[in-house]
């Protein structure tokens, strides 16, 4: 950004010299935040945005539809980037699924888009959503997850969980459960460990199952007590 100065040489504001096609999809995920999908107005986008109507048709053609379509788009490529750097933070099975299911959590509690359309308008994104209509959702996860998950899975089957996973992450998107707080990384990775990892692995595929099991869980055996044999003198 840079200062607008007028011609008495006084600041006039700030100036956004980003691309007319940024300034417009920040500036639509910022009115979805406010007055929600139905309430989007292109007058309010170009507004805020810094440009006239004509600039905002000349950059989406379709009109309004293209523009909140392609403001979706642009978070969803936000989220596959955030996710993807936590993925690549990893190094084994477990923590990589923890990671997926944590930080998608952490982004729909900071996307202020996304709240407000799940809290107000929930129908506007779950019809889009739904697991017949998501080859957009199913496409990231393919792209995003099933690469990482190819490190610990058989190539097959890391396409399948990765589907798989991409499925729960939108039951939890449509029904969250109040009781359990996945932005919590505890919280995340028991519900991991305890019903997801176990379901991704077979035998020689990831950790063991009773690698899974919390520490403290685990029954521990004492030694043998050894046997002493007395000397002979």
């Amino acid at each position: 950004m840079s200062a607008a100065v007028a011609s008495d040489g006084r600041t006039r504001g700030v100036v956004d010299l980003r691309e007319p096609r940024e300034r417009i999809l920040d500036a639509t995920l910022r009115a979805i935040s406010r007055v929600g999908v139905s309430g989007v107005t292109l007058d309010d986008v170009a507004r805020d945005a810094g440009c006239g109507r004509a600039t905002v048709y000349r950059t989406f053609p379709g009109g309004r539809d293209e523009v909140i379509q392609q403001a979706a788009l642009a978070e969803l490529q936000r989220y596959s980037l955030e996710v993807g750097a936590a993925l690549d933070a990893t190094d084994d099975l477990v923590e990589l699924v923890t990671a997926a299911v944590h930080v998608t959590a952490c982004f729909v509690a900071g996307s202020a888009p996304l709240r407000h359309v799940l809290a107000n308008e929930p129908a506007a994104i779950l019809a889009h959503v739904a697991f017949d209509k998501s080859p957009v959702v199913f496409a990231v996860a393919q792209e995003v997850l099933a690469p990482r998950l190819v490190r610990h899975l058989p190539a097959d089957r890391a396409a399948e969980a990765a589907e798989w996973l991409a499925r729960l992450g939108l039951s939890y998107l449509a029904v969250p459960n109040p009781s359990v707080d996945l932005t919590d990384p505890d919280a995340a990775r028991h519900l991991v460990t305890t019903f997801v990892v176990p379901g991704l692995v077979e035998d020689g595929d990831g950790p063991s199952r009773d690698s899974l099991r919390p520490t403290a869980s685990r029954p521990t055996r004492s030694p043998e007590p050894t046997a002493v044999t007395p000397s002979r003198s």
